[in-house]
């Protein structure tokens, strides 16, 4: 038997080769272009832009156009000035809609959930145009109510000519304000019961609907959420997914086939949930810390966070957050929502967030009488 011999240079060697190994383990992945025209990648929760090319340039958005139509829809359920149960007359307009349908016929009457599980899952036109006329009376009144809400949300590079997203001169948004209101739709419940569906079926079991989103059939942890195609506008998508508590969007325009759009999409979500986490700081529900209060009855009170924190990092570079508190001196009465102190989270000594901490609860001042007792039993 060979006995190897290695030299201490040779073992220097191999030893500073294990060591560097990891740094390479833990390097960034790289974005796999997409093909698309123009894209972006955020994260829901913050807003924060991961990925973009063109995000502000003004195209042709196809059905995606429906994410507006359908935050209309759930605002006035929200609101509730329509329910999901309410009936709704298919117009001769509606049913002479082309494109993707369901194939309404005039007076055909269906509910406001059916309607919109068509629009979400089948990208159904006429449902489109069915609900906005039952809205507002008219298309055109309701695609002005569109481009109201398309301003109050600050979006800049959008406008509406129809509720369907058929081609139409000057009709057109950007993927930002596309991200921007895919956001919003992820921000109502309502919504989520209808993005996730691969098939259903209405009419009585009559007629099949199978999303137009393939990647709600394949991709991990997908939440949503619209698809879009005309000749104008090519192929498009806004697409979501959340692992680990990070919800990433993904927004493609015209990439070049009806399947690259989902390959595009696929790539932005793949390195986003490769090279960031978002980390939960605190929340409202959590009792941070018990503070004094002078002539009460209650000797403390709890304090909470006024609102949520949380803070996106690169898995790269990623630290652990410190906490820091500043507390206020509380005499009763104290009202609920009293501002009580400050929550900073640090890193290196740098303020990343902050929130006030605040009462909950009233805290009622003792009575004169209760004041003249205590002060007799300090004594």
């Amino acid at each position: 038997m060979r006995i190897v011999r290695y030299s201490k240079k040779a073992l220097c060697i191999l030893l500073c080769m294990l060591l560097v190994m990891p740094l390479y383990a833990a390097a960034e992945v790289p974005l796999s272009e997409p093909e698309a025209s123009a894209y972006i990648l955020i994260e829901k929760e913050t807003g924060t832009v991961l990925a973009e090319k063109n995000a502000t340039e003004r195209r042709a958005m196809a059905s995606i156009t429906k994410l507006m139509t359908t935050l209309l829809i759930i605002e006035d359920i929200e609101s509730g000035r329509i329910n999901l149960t309410d009936n709704v007359t298919a117009s001769a307009n509606a049913a002479a809609m082309g494109g993707s349908q369901i194939y309404l016929e005039e007076n055909e009457v269906m509910d406001v959930d059916t309607l919109l599980k068509s629009i979400f899952v089948a990208s159904a036109n006429d449902a489109c145009v069915a609900m906005a006329e039952h809205l507002e009376g008219s298309v055109e009144a309701f695609v002005e109510r569109m481009n109201n809400r398309a301003q109050e949300l600050g979006l800049t590079d959008t406008v509406y000519k129809n509720p369907h997203g058929l081609d139409e001169d000057g009709h057109y948004s950007s993927a930002q304000d596309i991200a921007t209101i895919s956001r919003m739709i992820l921000s109502h419940d309502i919504a989520r019961k209808y993005t996730c569906i691969w098939q259903d079926q209405i009419r009585d079991g009559k007629f099949d609907l199978t999303n137009t989103n393939k990647l709600v059939h394949y991709y991990d942890g997908i939440t949503g959420l619209k698809t879009g195609s005309t000749t104008k506008a090519g192929s498009c998508l806004s697409a979501s997914a959340k692992r680990n508590g990070m919800e990433l969007i993904a927004v493609v325009l015209n990439s070049p086939t009806s399947e690259m759009r989902f390959t595009d999409a696929k790539k932005l979500l793949d390195y986003g949930f490769a090279n960031y986490q978002l980390t939960t700081l605190t929340t409202p529900k959590e009792v941070f810390s018990q503070v004094p209060v002078a002539y009460a009855k209650e000797t403390s009170v709890e304090l909470y966070p006024e609102e949520s924190l949380t803070f996106l990092q690169e898995k790269l570079t990623a630290k652990e957050p410190t906490k820091r508190v500043e507390y206020y001196p509380l005499t009763a009465p104290v009202s609920p929502g009293t501002v009580a102190g400050k929550l900073y989270f640090e890193i290196d000594g740098t303020i990343i967030k902050e929130t006030n901490l605040i009462v909950k609860k009233e805290v009622p001042k003792l009575s004169f009488l209760e004041l003249f007792w205590q002060f007799l039993r300090m004594l």
